[in-house]
Parts: C-alpha cells; sequence; structure tokens
C-alpha cells in the first residue's frame, strides 16, 4: 500500500488556491469596477472603500487560517479542534470594525438625503447601536484572547452571553434601522411620475 502523502503540500494547496481565485476575485474585481466607473468621488469616500477592502481581505485570511489549521494542518487530530486559534479570535475584532464602518457610512449617506428631526432621530438610534455593537465587539475580542479552548468558552459564556447577545443583537439592529431608514427615504422621496 502506498504511503499516504500529506495532506498539507496536496489537497492544502487546492482548497487555498480554489478559496483565492474565487473569493478574492470577486472581492478585486468590485473594488476595480468601483475606481473605473467613480473617479471623482470623494477622498473620504475612496478611502472608506479602501479601509473596508483591507479588513475584508484581513478577514478572509482569518477565515482561510482558521479553515486550514482546522481542516488541514490538523486533520484527524480531534483533540486540537479543541484548541481555540488566533484567527478565530481575531475574527470577531475585524468582523466588528467592517459592520461600524458600514453601518456609520449608510447613517451618514442617509443623512445628506433628509435632514428633517424624524431622520435626526432615526440617525441617532442608528448611531448609538453601532456604537453599542463596536464597544461589545471590542469587548469581547479581549475577552475571548484569554480561553485557549473551545471548551473554556462555556466558562466565558455562562456569565458573559449576555455580552454576544448584546454585540449580535445590536449589530443586526442597526442593520434594520438602517434599512428602515433609507426604505422611509424612498417612500418619501418617490416621484410624482406615474407608473406605465
Amino acid at each position: 500500500m502506498p504511503a499516504i502523502a500529506a495532506i498539507d503540500n496536496t489537497w492544502g494547496a487546492v482548497l487555498i488556491g480554489s478559496w483565492l481565485a474565487l473569493l478574492y476575485g470577486v472581492l478585486t474585481l468590485q473594488i476595480y469596477v468601483y475606481n473605473q466607473n467613480y473617479p471623482k468621488d470623494t477622498r473620504f469616500l475612496k478611502s472608506t472603500v479602501a479601509v473596508i477592502w483591507i479588513l475584508d481581505t484581513f478577514h478572509t485570511v482569518l477565515i482561510y487560517h482558521k479553515m486550514y489549521t482546522y481542516l488541514i494542518t490538523n486533520f484527524g487530530d480531534y483533540d486540537a479542534l479543541a484548541h481555540n486559534t488566533w484567527s478565530f479570535n481575531m475574527h470577531v475584532l475585524v468582523t466588528t470594525l467592517v459592520a461600524s464602518i458600514s453601518q456609520t457610512f449608510f447613517m451618514q449617506r442617509c443623512w445628506r438625503f433628509d435632514k428633517s428631526p424624524v431622520n435626526l432621530a432615526l440617525m441617532v438610534v442608528i448611531l448609538a447601536l453601532a456604537l453599542v455593537q463596536l464597544a461589545f465587539g471590542l469587548g469581547l475580542t479581549f475577552s475571548l484572547t484569554e480561553y485557549v479552548q473551545f471548551l473554556n468558552y462555556t466558562v466565558f459564556y455562562e456569565p458573559g452571553i449576555w455580552a454576544v447577545d448584546t454585540w449580535l443583537a445590536s449589530a443586526a439592529a442597526c442593520d434594520h434601522m438602517v434599512s428602515a431608514a433609507f426604505l422611509r427615504l424612498v417612500v418619501l422621496k418617490r416621484s410624482t411620475i406615474k407608473r406605465t
């Protein structure tokens, strides 16, 4: 019976190559199309897009590292699955940063279209939810670094589940509020042209 080749050197390379080709290619294409179609956008807007792209690139690397570690390097080693990786904890941080930047960006765009008192109240709620999400996401990132094993997460989750719930609930609520604000704008700014 022939010796089994190392998974790292064979299927690991195939796995990484396919991920990179598919996901990162689509992301980079979107950035390229944006830069080609909107060369006159403000420096702030272009910087925001660049920061999101850099963070999303890092986010993609974290996912690749996490998956590669668990599925390729530690293939068949069930004890290794109980251990945490640095990329797992950093994932919370990057997700929080991308969400907060995106939500506040859309909040600012919505404010530019309507500066009414009702919209101001919506923007205050959106900003508050984005800040709550950011604070809890940062707190969780630094709290989770203390736990090297997933088994120890139960020690964290039992008293700290409210922090995880608050982080995720505030992120979801903020997304819903941004959507509601834009939906309100669409209804208010509807054209007087009749449908055909």
